[in-house]
């Protein structure tokens, strides 16, 4: 009997180390949700902090000061949202700017049959003030009569009187047109004398824009002026092509690398072109974005 006993106290001790040993390899719920839920999300801040860099980029352009006019189709071609898509690619890139009496100036003109001046260069001096008012232009409507609102902001919105800074002073004068259509007037002779009075010329196309003309217009080379797009809904991607042309990259003393004609660069590379096809029958080099 004491020996039956021994032998089954001893089978109890070995069922219990078993038991022990089994419940402890067993997984843990309670214990895996509590590590789940307390662990530390990098990729989220990692998330965060490009987003944040991403706005500071926008925000905090250091270009050199420029003379800016946007030269902008509001022909009856341009549907109204397609008129507040252009204008809100204008905005980013206002927004992409340092504003002000001493940095970069801006003034709009706009244009159809007629042509009107909405601001000049002297008339904002602050970035939201410009932003509000080219939220507010309204389309004129009509033809396009791109000629003459070239000539226009040649003769009125690049002079001294309406806030264009004198020569001696270097600061760049610079013209971004964007049209949908093929100008109704002649726009070769005009364009010629406005790049020779120092005016530098993008010529921004969408949809049905006529790329002969626009080359006939942009500044040399054509491959850093001449931009095409096939609908306004996509035009919010140029906004960073001409951020990295206007603001430039900061060098190791924060200031932005310049060329001779006062803009910004970013290392402008021949493989972000492509060839686009298929635009009025013709093929260029310019940059180009489709769906």
């Amino acid at each position: 009997d004491e020996v039956e006993m021994v032998s089954l106290v001893w089978k109890v001790v070995v069922f219990g180390i078993l038991a022990a040993g089994s419940q402890g390899s067993l997984p843990q719920p309670r214990l895996h949700r509590q590590v789940s839920t307390g662990r530390y999300d990098l990729s989220a801040d990692l998330a965060s902090v490009e987003a944040q860099s991403e706005k500071a980029t926008r925000t905090n352009c250091k270009n050199r000061p420029i003379d800016l006019v946007f030269i902008m189709d509001s022909s009856r071609s341009v549907r109204p949202v397609e008129f507040k898509k252009a204008k809100e690619f204008l905005q980013d890139m206002v927004d992409s700017l340092v504003i002000g009496r001493d940095a970069t100036r801006v003034g709009l003109v706009n244009y159809a049959s007629t042509v009107k001046i909405e601001f000049l260069l002297n008339t904002f001096f602050d970035k939201s003030s410009v932003k509000q008012a080219l939220g507010q232009v309204e389309p004129l409507a009509s033809g396009t009569m791109t000629g003459m609102a070239i000539r226009t902001a040649m003769e009125k919105a690049f002079t001294k009187e309406a806030g264009a800074r004198s020569a001696s002073m270097n600061i760049a004068k610079v013209a971004i047109i964007v049209t949908d259509g093929r100008p109704q007037d002649k726009v070769e002779e005009v364009s010629a004398t406005a790049r020779a009075s120092g005016i530098e010329i993008y010529a921004v196309g969408v949809d049905r824009a006529d790329m002969a003309s626009l080359k006939l217009m942009a500044s040399q080379p054509h491959d850093d002026h001449v931009f095409y797009v096939e609908t306004y809904g996509v035009i919010e991607k140029l906004t960073s092509k001409f951020r990295e042309t206007l603001c430039g990259k900061d060098d190791d003393n924060g200031s932005a690398d310049i060329d001779d004609n006062g803009l910004g660069l970013n290392d402008r590379k021949d493989d972000n072109k492509r060839v686009s096809e298929g635009n009025n029958g013709m093929s260029d080099r310019s940059y180009s974005i489709h769906l």
